[in-house]
């Protein structure tokens, strides 16, 4: 650093090197030491992250030393140099090894990177540790310098840096941190981070430094330590790697690999590797450094013939951190390095090579992320007939083909700037890019990339060649700008046709889960599903509620199985020659094994298998939806598994699980839907959704609510805008009646009722459908009469059979919601969902018959007058009834009808009434039921006296 650098960084933090929280009183230990010590150290070579992470820790350990193991970075140097005294750090030389009671290291899990400190470890010194590297592989035993710490105590957590963890240790212990400190932390985060940028920065990383900003970090300082020039031996060195590199590709994925030698000790390697990376194009980058000579501070063994070995990593398919674990290295995914002993450039060279070969997965290629089908134009399609395609499927472009040859690609722009000049008409041959790559299912992806940015097209046809020669190639398929850069960079927003199989849950959990939850039975009727697709070659899979629910871990008997007409079984990547029917013909071989009733749908390829036990299982064919227009029934084609899966309502349900017995178990996700059911969280598959069908929005409230779960807020804004520009106006009738009535019939539809009103739903369904304070205090009584009746009925199976049979339990959270209508309104209400007419007679006895009736039983009532006066009307009005009449002779009258009275009967029968002399007929129906009055008015307590007053009836 510049001397007028450094004089203005020490200006800077001048005034708080005498703060008594960073100045220590070891002015003792530096005459001598003393025996017990607890010792902080970290890695040899330090960096900012080590040496702001041994500060935070000496906070940590009251009376500790701190003090380097080895060398460290020419900008660390230059820092411990100016401000010495505040850091009072010792010497290693000065460490009697043998009063060293506990050793504790951050920043790193290694005792062959400790330098002077190693033999600590050997010694038995118990270790406390604080580190943020994720736990490397095991090694080979051969590899030198690479025994993993055992400590008796740790902190371990994979975060941006090191001193990230320290500092939410000191703040869990309220400790606070003054200026200084809180620059040389953000130093240690910063540097560690690359300015918050690496892509193993954490959120809690970017917290840290606020928080650090906060408590007075000086951002200056911190730039002008993070960003120097290099040295003249650093200049030397990096120019010999630039000029000593040579190129291959590994797995697909172009990398560098640079060598040189030096004679004499080069600080910062790492600094140069990583502008040797911002240089070079490739994936990866290797720098092999032969050094001759004994690093400053390093362990006395590491001498001549070793090789340096540092990597940095662009993509996620190299993981230079276990990579580098294979040869005795470690560090983070997109940086590491190790040190190869009693070796040459050649034998290092030799070495990464093949652990590349061994460690690198293969890449992903065209065939694992084109979408498919593939939907074409001829040359001589017009532009209008273009655009109206692209709208149909919505998409931003399409493939020109003609006789299956590639010709071109027309874009959304392209059909867009036609229309300006009025060339509706034109062929689109005469708009669309005829010079563009064309690329196999082999063709890597960073190999689509480059063939993207060099053409400036937005997707990359797809061609497979024919099998033997004379065998016309095919177009298999499209990779998209999207699909391109989801599998380079893991973006979020997938769309269809990009294959994604959950990562996170391995077949193997799937399978466990499916063991779990499912009996043994319906198990077994899934494989053999799966393996009739094989036999038929076809791939099936296990879609919708079901897949959700397993995850969630509830019931679900429902069981729909998808078949993918345009996939083969085995290879998930392979494309198939499928058609509408396979899924009714997958469904006819699963019915003739299982003896079951097929009903089969030829126009949806769709079928129905009805088992001999009565248990259903439905089969359709993967289709994808067009809407003509906002709010109409969809239309459909039959497509692949990635698009019907896209089709759907919300991310939770586009979830499928293969069958086939060589996948069996593999969740297909493409849209995060594990994700969003870990969370919580309802979220909408695409912007149009409730555009396209509004029915959704009470589907999404109902979901939300029976889960537990939230909708996102982007999932709420559209509802939002769906509902003002009044959607639901375009619906039919029928499909909103049966859309709220699914609702009411959720086992606890108050919360989603509720939520309909909040988004000013409920009053689009229709406009008198009221909601406020009193109708939600109706309904909790509702809820609580059908639960005592629920109660009164449990004991009982004849009894919960007939509640079952005459209770319609959505009318009865309906009524509520009309109870403040006059007739008139009722009826209109009743005609426009088109309820019917027994439901109409509910609705109306509620509004006319109830206020009648209750008016009525204020009065003097007789138990039998209350009875015969109930007796006609549906059991959902008297249940009704009870919970909207207030305490008192009303609502004891209803409650008596309801469990005493409905179901009494006379203590004498028909046949001692014919053993009386009396005739079947009428007047025998009469007579019972004058028996009964008696009895329950309590004039006639007795079978006898009953037995009167029946005989004296005309």
């Amino acid at each position: 650093m510049p001397a007028r650098t450094a004089s203005v960084c020490y200006n800077r933090l001048h005034f708080h090197l005498h703060s008594p929280i960073l100045r220590s009183t070891y002015s003792h230990i530096r005459r001598g030491v003393f025996a017990a010590v607890e010792l902080i150290t970290s890695h040899v070579g330090a960096d900012f992250d080590a040496l702001a992470s041994m500060v935070a820790a000496r906070r940590l350990y009251p009376g500790s030393v701190a003090a380097f193991s080895g060398g460290m970075d020419r900008n660390v140097r230059e820092f411990v140099t100016l401000f010495d005294e505040s850091l009072n750090l010792r010497d290693a030389a000065d460490i009697d090894l043998d009063a060293v009671s506990r050793l504790i290291v951050v920043d790193t899990q290694h005792a062959g990177r400790l330098g002077r400190f190693r033999p600590l470890v050997v010694r038995g010194v118990p270790v406390h540790l604080y580190d943020h590297h994720p736990p490397s592989p095991p090694s080979p035993s051969s590899a030198p310098n690479h025994d993993a710490l055992s400590p008796e105590y740790a902190i371990t957590r994979q975060l941006g840096a090191a001193t990230t963890l320290l500092l939410h240790v000191l703040r869990e212990r309220s400790n606070a941190i003054n200026p200084f400190e809180a620059t040389l932390f953000a130093l240690g985060i910063y540097e560690e981070t690359g300015g918050l940028v690496f892509s193993h920065t954490t959120v809690e990383d970017i917290e840290m430094a606020a928080y650090l900003l906060e408590q007075g970090a000086n951002l200056d300082v911190v730039s002008d330590y993070t960003h120097h020039s290099l040295t003249e031996r650093q200049r030397d060195l990096l120019n010999r790697l630039i000029l000593n590199t040579e190129y291959r590709t590994v797995r697909g994925i172009p990398i560098a690999i640079a060598q040189a030698e030096t004679t004499a000790y080069v600080d910062e390697i790492a600094l140069l590797v990583h502008k040797l990376c911002d240089i070079e194009n490739v994936g990866a980058v290797f720098a092999l450094i032969e050094a001759d000579y004994r690093q400053p501070g390093s362990d006395e063994n590491q001498t001549n013939n070793s090789v340096f070995l540092i990597a940095r990593s662009k993509v996620d398919a190299i993981n230079v951190a276990e990579l580098l674990a294979t040869l005795g290295g470690g560090g983070h995914h997109r940086a590491a390095s190790a040190v190869l002993k009693h070796t040459d450039l050649g034998m290092a060279r030799t070495e990464l090579l093949s652990a590349l070969e061994r460690r690198v997965a293969p890449q992903d290629t065209a065939r694992d992320i084109l979408e498919y089908p593939v939907r074409t134009v001829g040359p001589e399609t017009s532009v209008e007939q273009a655009g109206r395609v692209m709208l149909r499927y919505g998409y931003s472009g399409l493939v020109v083909a003609y006789h299956h040859e590639v010709e071109g690609i027309v874009t959304r722009r392209d059909v867009d700037r036609a229309k300006h000049h009025e060339l509706h008409a034109a062929p689109v041959k005469a708009v669309m890019t005829s010079e563009i790559p064309i690329a196999s299912p082999e063709t890597t992806a960073h190999e689509l990339q480059e063939m993207m940015v060099r053409s400036k097209v937005g997707r990359i046809p797809i061609v497979e060649k024919g099998a033997v020669a004379g065998m016309r190639s095919r177009l298999v398929g499209v990779v998209t700008r999207s699909g391109l850069l989801n599998a380079l960079y893991g973006h979020t927003g997938l769309t269809p046709g990009q294959r994604r199989i959950e990562a996170t849950l391995r077949r193997e959990d799937i399978v466990s889960l499916l063991e779990r939850r499912l009996s043994a039975d319906e198990l077994t009727l899934l494989r053999e599903v799966g393996q009739i697709g094989d036999e038929l070659g076809l791939a099936v899979y296990l879609v919708g509620g079901c897949v959700r629910d397993l995850l969630m871990g509830e019931r679900n008997l429902d069981t729909d199985i998808m078949v993918d007409p345009l996939q083969r079984p085995g290879n998930s990547n392979d494309m198939g020659r499928g058609s509408e029917h396979n899924a009714i013909t997958l469904a006819s071989g699963f019915a003739r094994r299982r003896a079951g009733r097929l009903v089969r749908h030829e126009r949806f390829g769709t079928a129905v298998v009805v088992l001999p036990d009565g248990q259903k299982v439905d089969f359709a064919t993967a289709r994808t939806e067009f809407y003509q227009f906002p709010a109409a029934l969809p239309e459909v084609e039959f497509s692949s598994i990635q698009e019907d899966l896209y089709r759907r309502d919300f991310t939770i349900n586009a979830m499928a699980i293969q069958l086939n017995p060589a996948g069996f178990g593999e969740l297909w996700d493409f849209f995060g839907g594990r994700a969003d059911l870990e969370a919580r969280t309802l979220r909408v598959l695409h912007n149009l959704s409730f555009v396209e069908d509004p029915t959704r929005i009470v589907r999404a409230v109902r979901l939300e609510q029976r889960h537990g779960f939230q909708m996102d807020q982007h999932t709420e804004d559209l509802i939002t805008q769906a509902v003002d520009i009044e959607m639901f106006s375009r619906l039919t009738r029928e499909r909103m009646r049966d859309e709220l009535i699914l609702l009411l019939e959720e086992q606890h539809p108050i919360h989603a009722i509720h939520r309909m009103s909040h988004l000013n739903v409920l009053s689009r369904v229709h406009e008198k459908l009221q909601f406020d304070e009193q109708v939600l205090t109706l309904l909790h009584k509702v809820e609580e009469e059908l639960r005592r009746f629920d109660q009164f009925c449990s004991g009982t199976p004849s009894r919960r059979v007939q509640a079952n049979r005459e209770i319609r339990r959505w009318m009865l959270y309906f009524l509520p919601l009309v109870a403040g209508l006059d007739l008139g309104q009722v009826k209109a209400l009743a005609q426009n969902l088109k309820l019917g007419s027994n439901t109409t007679a509910v609705l109306t006895s509620a509004v006319i018959d109830l206020p009648a009736l209750f008016e009525r039983f204020a009065k003097n009532q007789t138990p039998s007058a209350a009875r015969q006066a109930l007796l006609p009307f549906p059991l959902e009005t008297a249940l009704f009834g009870a919970a909207q009449a207030t305490k008192g002779p009303v609502s004891e009258l209803f409650h008596l009808f309801l469990y005493e009275w409905r179901e009494a009967s006379p203590d004498i029968s028909g046949k001692m009434l014919v053993e009386r002399g009396m005739e079947p007929g009428p007047r025998m129906g009469r007579a019972l039921e004058a028996a009964l009055a008696a009895k329950l008015d309590g004039t006639a307590t007795s079978a006898e006296l009953q037995m009167e007053v029946a005989l004296s009836t005309n």
